[in-house]
């Protein structure tokens, strides 16, 4: 092999630029710290969720001014009780007597709610009255006049004089839907065909405004020094890159990896303690993984998670090596921030390919998203995991993308090599062309 293909070498860059990073006390600290915070917050949440969460709501006052017949406080009561079983001790009385007294009643007892009814041209308004000096918020009142104003909607109704056929046809719910020839049209499926390449393209996303910056600054840190040299002379720049890209990145989603097993235990934990507060309680997130594997065949299996977070490292590995390219030719520290506005922006642009094929339901980007190697690492690992990606797909884009960071990384290392010897006073295409070539 060519010396301008070889990477003899890259371990020793590796090991001793991981052990830089990971075995820090402060990496260690953070990652420690950070995932401790995810599973109690989770925890917290939890129990927060599973506790008794009764309205300080005791009294509602309804007042008609429309001229509606057939409210009464009986079935306004069975109403809400049906709708929030929280309201079940709460009273309702219907007074006639106008805003004033509304506002009377509600001045002498902060835990009571008033609506107000009133019809203004073709319209009805709802107004609700509370004490802000007691218990009762504006979440509270507002809650209590959207319940009273959807009863009201079945009043109206029963007003106009319907018969029963017609009352029914008025009743009747309208619900528009696809289907299409081939496609497993099961709601399960639907909501994680969309929801989980969104979530992983986000997590991608952040990764790399998060380390993306802290991988270029590591590019960049011996340029400035007299050792440049006799590193170069005794590492081959291939070696010296590759083996500093992949060793920060794997310092990275190491990191992440730990903060995802802590949301992961956080969930379990989360679990037992909301139904030790509450036998009845049923965590929302643990039961859709749950509905997610027995509905969803193909999704969630052990071998496609293994080979998403395969292709998820590969996809950040690939991005990584891009900063690192981008930060070679920076000959500065000051000037790096202004440099790297140009990663940044081919990640929101791989992005927001990848988000809008998906949001949209385009065909045409999602395929786009599978083989162009900016937008792959966003789109490809969650339809792995869902199972909609087939294996020539997930073949040959994950081909292209070990490529091209094969590519990068040669690129990188010429690009580098060449800055640190080159003296000129300014960077024109010319240079950057003898960069990528190396003959600088």
């Amino acid at each position: 092999m060519s010396n301008s293909l070889s990477f003899k070498g890259m371990g020793s860059v590796f090991a001793f630029t991981f052990k830089q990073n990971a075995g820090t006390k402060v990496y260690k600290a953070v990652t420690a710290v950070v995932g401790l915070i995810i599973i109690a917050a989770i925890v917290a949440i939890n129990v927060y969720t599973a506790s008794d969460h009764s309205t300080e709501v005791k009294k509602i006052l309804v007042c008609d001014s429309t001229g509606l017949e057939g409210a009464s406080k009986d079935i306004i009561k069975e109403f809400m009780s049906q709708a929030n079983e929280n309201y079940e001790n709460t009273d309702v009385e219907l007074i006639d007597k106008g805003k004033d007294k509304i506002i009377e009643a509600v001045t002498d007892d902060t835990k009571a709610v008033g609506v107000l009814i009133e019809k203004e041209e073709e319209k009805f308004v709802f107004t609700a009255f509370w004490n802000d000096e007691g218990e009762i918020g504006e979440d509270d009142a507002n809650e209590v006049a959207g319940y009273i104003s959807n009863y009201y909607s079945q009043v109206k109704i029963a007003n106009a004089n319907l018969t029963p056929e017609q009352l029914a046809v008025v009743m009747t719910p309208i619900m528009v839907s696809e289907s299409k020839i081939g496609d497993d049209t099961s709601m399960t499926k639907q909501i994680i065909n969309m929801v989980a390449p969104l979530l992983f393209s986000f997590v991608m996303y952040f990764m790399l405004l998060i380390y993306g910056q802290t991988i270029s600054k590591l590019v960049i840190a011996e340029k400035t020094s007299k050792l440049m040299e006799y590193i170069l002379t005794s590492t081959r720049s291939n070696s010296l890159m590759a083996g500093k890209i992949l060793a920060m990145s794997c310092a990275a989603i190491l990191q992440v990896f730990v903060w995802v097993v802590c949301v992961g235990v956080g969930l379990v934990a989360g679990d037992y303690a909301g139904k030790a507060v509450n036998p009845d309680y049923q965590n929302v997130i643990v039961n859709l993984i749950k509905t997610i594997k027995n509905e969803a065949h193909g999704a969630l299996t052990i071998w496609a998670m293994v080979l998403a977070f395969l292709v998820f490292v590969i996809g950040f590995v690939f991005f990584a090596v891009l900063a690192g390219l981008v930060a070679s030719f920076v000959q500065k520290a000051e000037t790096l921030s202004q440099a790297m506005m140009v990663f940044q922006y081919t990640v929101i642009i791989g992005f927001f390919i990848a988000y809008f094929g998906i949001a949209l339901e385009k065909k045409s980007l999602i395929t786009l998203s599978y083989y162009l190697p900016i937008c792959s690492p966003f789109s490809l690992p969650a339809n792995i995991i869902i199972g909609s990606a087939t294996p020539i797909k997930i073949a040959v884009s994950t081909g292209i993308l070990l490529v091209s960071c094969v590519v990068l990384v040669i690129a990188t290392a010429r690009v580098y090599k060449g800055m640190v010897l080159y003296n000129g006073a300014k960077i024109t295409p010319k240079v950057i062309g003898k960069a990528f070539l190396g003959k600088i």
